[in-house]
């Protein structure tokens, strides 16, 4: 426990110290503001509505927060929905909103009013049945029965008549049951959509998967099953809905998505489905084993060294369109080049700037060198992307295949130099190409490749 305090005091002596603020500070001060009078008529003076979405993920402080705000503006509006209650991580406390909610639904008057929206415009019919069944067993001993009128069942009215007239009978207010708030009314129709219902069109399917590879299975194994069975699926011919042309059209890779619990999930099943030859879109690492990443790092490192003679070799062999140059050819260049240097043993400088003319006479080397000239007052983000216009590195990556993917990672990259140079910002010390270059190999969130979403 004093390990734990301790840490916390450091924390927020840091913060002080540096002038920061965490997303909890911004929460408990602006909780703080609420108790001052003059903050508060200046609020009622001008704040008349309160609107919260998603309120089922409220924290305490949040919660305590909208109940100030509540007693400020004339009018308050929360909206939520407990099967979507995903944020217990972030401190959100589920019973806690449920025993604020069940003081609505007791009193449910002028001045606490509860609204019902019964519909579900998101799904199929058969996938908002199948969770009507499961959450509204799940979730009837968290919910409470609630005192409602007619008029305050909300959704689409040809869809809703039926069941309002079931529950309702020719009473104008009723008290439903705890189950009766949990489910949901589905809007969408099938048939105008191109669905008949049949079997060739299930809206749900459950995949069972036999192990055939030994042993009791485990994750990768799954992922592998898993990624065989998406491309089974993709080499079928299935409609669907596209909402946005508003047409019916076979399905594409862009149109699966595969929902994981832990960052770590998405990357290995990202990987396992890319062996399958399937493109996705996620956060797969690896970005420092690219060849994209190595010769853009390999700039870097001779921008910032030019003796450099590793990254000198790395960018002739990477930047070989000819295939001129090989791995042997250039050991034998570099060889003889050597035992040139040996004639001016003596002469120190001579010998230093010989070293440093390695690959000099290279088209790429000069282009590189000219711009290196010019670019010593950039900062580390705009060096790397005018080096990228400049030196055209698009060009020479696609020219490897994996166009789209390898620019992107190009863009990747410079993305973490901006958020490297506001690190170097906001703790006062100087940024560099070799402190960008360790700072990014240092933090394995930083090597992910970039999303790219292929249709």
């Amino acid at each position: 426990m004093n390990w734990t305090l301790n840490c916390h005091l450091k924390f927020e002596n840091y913060k002080k110290k540096n002038r920061l603020v965490d997303y909890t500070d911004m929460e408990t001060n602006f909780l703080k503001l609420l108790s001052i009078p003059e903050v508060r008529s200046e609020l009622k003076e001008n704040v008349k509505l309160v609107m919260v979405d998603e309120f089922q993920d409220s924290n305490p402080v949040q919660l305590s927060i909208f109940m100030k705000l509540a007693e400020i503006a004339d009018q308050n509006i929360w909206v939520g929905d407990p099967k979507q209650a995903i944020y217990c991580f972030n401190g959100s406390d589920p019973m806690l909103v449920n025993k604020l909610l069940e003081r609505f639904y007791n009193s449910n008057d002028d001045n606490l009013k509860v609204k019902l929206l019964k519909n579900s415009w998101r799904s199929r019919k058969e996938i908002v049945d199948i969770t009507n069944k499961m959450f509204e067993v799940c979730l009837e001993d968290q919910s409470y029965s609630v005192k409602i009128q007619k008029k305050d069942i909300l959704g689409q009215e040809t869809s809703i008549q039926q069941w309002i007239d079931e529950k309702f009978g020719l009473n104008e207010q009723i008290t439903l049951s705890a189950r009766d708030t949990i489910g949901l009314i589905p809007t969408r129709d099938d048939a105008g959509e191109g669905f008949d219902g049949g079997s060739d069109q299930p809206a749900l399917r459950h995949w069972h998967f036999t192990n055939n590879l030994g042993g009791t299975g485990n994750a990768e194994q799954l992922n592998y099953y898993l990624a065989c069975r998406i491309k089974e699926l993709l080499n079928e011919e299935i409609n669907i809905f596209d909402k946005t042309a508003n047409i019916i059209r076979r399905l594409r890779p862009s149109d699966v998505a595969v929902l994981c619990r832990k960052n770590n999930e998405v990357k290995s099943i990202a990987a396992e489905l890319i062996k399958n030859g399937i493109e996705v879109a996620a956060n797969v690492d690896g970005l420092s084993d690219t060849a994209e990443y190595r010769l853009l790092v390999n700039i870097l490192n001779y921008l910032a060294d030019q003796g450099n003679s590793l990254a000198i070799t790395e960018i002739l062999l990477m930047i070989n369109q000819e295939d001129v140059l090989t791995p042997e050819s250039l050991l034998e260049k570099r060889l003889d080049f050597m035992a040139e240097n040996l004639s001016i043993e003596d002469d120190v400088k001579a010998r230093y700037a010989h070293l440093a003319s390695w690959g000099a006479d290279h088209p790429f080397m000069i282009k590189l060198n000219t711009f290196k000239s010019c670019s010593k007052h950039l900062s580390v983000p705009e060096l790397i992307e005018k080096a990228v216009a400049e030196l055209e590195l698009s060009r020479h990556i696609s020219a490897w295949g994996h166009a789209e993917q390898r620019k992107a990672n190009i863009q990747q990259l410079i993305s973490y130099a901006y958020t490297y140079d506001d690190y170097c910002a906001k703790l006062n010390i100087a940024s560099s190409l070799v402190g960008f270059i360790q700072w990014q190999s240092m933090d394995k969130e930083k090597n992910n490749q970039a999303q790219v979403i292929r249709n």
